[in-house]
């Protein structure tokens, strides 16, 4: 996807899906939550870009999977 559609575009996409993308997941299995895209948007380098409600969602997963983005 991020090859065809670029990495911002992808991202949205992935926000509005109403589940969690597979990625996530695999990430969740494999402990390394800090490196999702989610945990990308809710940091504030890279927040300006996405809507509000955008940045609720990736919180929102995080939470429901246990990340503190905080540690």
């Amino acid at each position: 996807m991020v090859n065809q559609q670029g990495g911002l575009c992808t991202a949205k996409q992935l926000l509005n899906s109403p589940k969690h993308p597979e990625g996530l997941t695999k990430l969740w299995e494999l402990g390394g939550l800090h490196r999702s895209m989610e945990a990308l948007v809710i940091q504030d380098k890279w927040a300006s870009l996405f809507a509000e409600q955008e940045i609720e969602v990736a919180r929102k997963r995080l939470a429901e999977l246990g990340f503190d983005p905080n540690q």
